[in-house]
């Protein structure tokens, strides 16, 4: 079975590693570093070839198009971070939520007295946003980067959609400072003295 990793600045990433380890040593599995201006022709070109992708940033929302149908919560979240092929029919998955659940519980088992806020407005961040909802929070704050036009349509667009409350405005409580950029590659806030950091980097 052949697999990768797709992904633009993406050589650091220890997925390679981490899927032999658990797969064996026979399973194929690659990291493509793609630029944005390559990624429809080269796409187009790869799923042929592969049983699967693992999808990180620039292109968690980028590879929707190429998909034939979704799991139902991408529906709702608005990014994929897995596709697979199942008879040449490709399915988009996203299992960031999930595990952000899991160990955003086994991190703080008191979660409902800390306010979340998110850094970072692309795929990563819809999905623990989506996950932030599902453990029943009714509000959370999204920051990061320069550009705050962006920011706020994607504020004003979360909240069409979703239950829970997105604002870029802190409230006077304790705090949860979750990164949703890939690490060392976005310019953040400082984590503010007293709050808490949580790191949802799904670059492994």
């Amino acid at each position: 079975m052949k697999f990768a990793l797709l992904g633009h600045h993406i050589s650091y990433s220890s997925s390679p590693a981490i899927h032999k380890k658990i797969a064996g040593e026979d399973f194929d599995y690659q990291l493509l570093d793609i630029s944005p201006d390559k990624f429809d022709i080269t796409v187009e070109k790869l799923l042929p070839g592969f049983d699967g992708f693992n999808v990180t940033s620039p292109y968690k929302l980028r590879i929707m198009p190429y998909c034939d149908k979704f799991d139902p919560p991408v529906n709702t979240i608005g990014a994929v971070n897995t596709i697979l092929n199942n008879k040449n029919e490709w399915k988009g998955f996203n299992t960031d939520y999930l595990g952000f659940l899991r160990s955003f519980r086994e991190s703080f088992p008191d979660f409902l007295s800390y306010h979340p806020v998110v850094i970072g407005y692309g795929g990563a961040a819809r999905a623990v946003i989506f996950a932030l909802q599902e453990l029943g929070f009714s509000a959370a704050s999204v920051f990061g980067g320069e550009k705050k036009e962006e920011r706020m349509v994607f504020i004003s667009s979360e909240n069409e959609q979703l239950r829970i409350k997105l604002m870029d405005v802190l409230p006077a409580m304790p705090k949860i400072w979750i990164n949703c950029t890939p690490l060392g590659s976005e310019k953040i806030l400082a984590v503010p003295e007293g709050c808490i950091p949580f790191c949802s980097d799904d670059l492994l």
